[in-house]
């Protein structure tokens, strides 16, 4: 498959501006088209997005039928549920994703998440907006150094979350299908 001409879907925006995507491939020997949205075009008969820009291959966060008539899609999702594969298969059409690189981010806000829970940090928000300045019972928030987690899926995106609490000190269990 030769490709000459990559599209960016206005649907990436939902993690980075497509511009920014296609900045990063500026070395790429190849053409990397983004619909050019500064009128609000995007936004027309053709769907929330627009027209699919004149390509072969495009980058998106969500499938649209007109993905179809192309060579290849990539999902920027680790999953590919939503895309409708045996179509694609039948329509020859090769789907790829990006397993694998979600698995810092993914470990950070889990890990983020249990620190802000565990302390509490959602009751230290409410009351502060309420205008409540009183002080929690003393062991009302915990420490996490010492709990046990376990994390069930040991992919790119459990292996993250592993790394990051076992760092923290919470003795972590996996479980993974195989």
């Amino acid at each position: 498959m030769r490709l000459d001409t990559l599209g960016i879907d206005p649907s990436v925006s939902v993690l980075f501006p497509p511009e920014f995507l296609a900045e990063q491939l500026s070395d790429v020997p190849i053409d990397v088209v983004v619909p050019d949205d500064s009128d609000g075009s995007t936004d027309d008969a053709d769907g929330p997005h627009g027209a699919v820009p004149p390509c072969d291959a495009i980058v998106t966060f969500e499938h649209r039928e007109e993905f179809l008539d192309l060579d290849w899609i990539h999902s920027i999702q680790a999953g590919v549920d939503r895309f409708p594969q045996d179509r694609l298969e039948d329509a020859g059409v090769a789907l790829t994703n990006s397993t694998g690189i979600h698995g810092d981010a993914i470990g950070e806000t889990v890990a983020g998440y249990l620190l802000a829970f565990s302390r509490r940090l959602h009751t230290h928000i409410r009351n502060q907006e309420e205008r409540e300045w009183s002080q929690p019972d003393w062991d009302e928030a915990w420490t996490i150094a010492g709990e046990r987690a376990c994390v069930i899926g040991l992919g790119s995106l459990g292996r993250g979350v592993v790394d990051r609490l076992s760092a923290l000190g919470v003795d972590v269990d996996g479980l993974r299908r195989t």
